[in-house]
């Protein structure tokens, strides 16, 4: 093959490369761009959805804890607010079902589980009131009037502090933005296995730290303590000694 010949199939060859490479990044980039669209229109669609059940929440509970608070200064009787109080509960109800059908974006998945755990306390903290509104209507002014109180107040202060947590979700939920669930999602990195954990420490760490040590601790030490020592010792000490009473064995002879 001729150097015309070249030049003629670089010039088929190169177009089709620069082609693959535009489609290549068309193709990314149009990913990307469904993505954003997709994170945008979910976090849009969760925003609504917290901002109005929110919203339905906080109606309800701020007109129960103005009737509660009306009967724990002694301005209604709690005869007044028994039928509020069912119907407060049964609308707590309906906003957890509500919650919890609720489908948030990325890492949004506290909120909901955070609206629905405070409907939940608030459910609870509409018995208690419920409670002791019925130990008044029943014991009047009886022996368990202290309990009564004490169980409507415990229940309004959980209606309130429910409240104030459930604003705070609702103003989570409302400072989402796409841009942060699309970065979340891109940046996460990829899980490790097994096999790639265990390699660089139990492998590297193994050998240098058993090899090495056991050859110049065991032959230096050993061999130069036991010559020079046991044999300049043990010579001069043994042989002219003056207190030997038998004499040398050939002189017997």
């Amino acid at each position: 093959m001729d150097f015309k010949q070249l030049v003629q199939l670089a010039s088929i060859i190169l177009p089709i490369i620069a082609f693959l490479a535009l489609a290549i990044a068309f193709a990314v980039i149009l990913q990307r761009a469904g993505r954003l669209l997709a994170a945008t229109r979910d976090v849009e669609r969760f925003r609504r959805q917290v901002g109005d059940l929110g919203q339905r929440i906080e109606t309800s509970l701020g007109e129960i804890s103005h009737r509660v608070d009306s009967l724990r200064r002694g301005q209604l009787d709690a005869t007044a607010i028994s039928d509020d109080l069912t119907a407060s509960l049964d609308a707590v109800s309906r906003y957890a079902d509500e919650a919890h059908q609720l489908q948030p974006p990325l890492d949004a998945t506290r909120i909901r589980s955070g609206l629905i755990s405070e409907l939940e306390r608030a459910a609870r903290a509409i018995a208690m009131i419920e409670h002791g509104c019925a130990i008044q209507i029943s014991a009047r002014a009886g022996a368990r009037e202290l309990e009564a109180q004490t169980a409507i107040k415990r229940g309004y202060l959980n209606v309130l502090h429910a409240r104030e947590a459930i604003h705070r979700h609702r103003l989570e939920a409302a400072a989402l933005t796409p841009t942060d669930q699309l970065r979340r999602s891109l940046s996460r990195p990829p899980a490790t296995t097994a096999g790639s954990s265990s390699g660089p420490t139990g492998g590297p760490a193994a050998g240098p730290t058993t090899g090495p040590p056991a050859g110049p601790t065991a032959g230096p030490i050993a061999g130069p303590t036991a010559g020079p020592t046991a044999g300049p010792t043990a010579g001069p000490t043994a042989g002219p000694s003056p207190t030997h009473a038998d004499p040398p064995l050939d002189h017997r002879m």
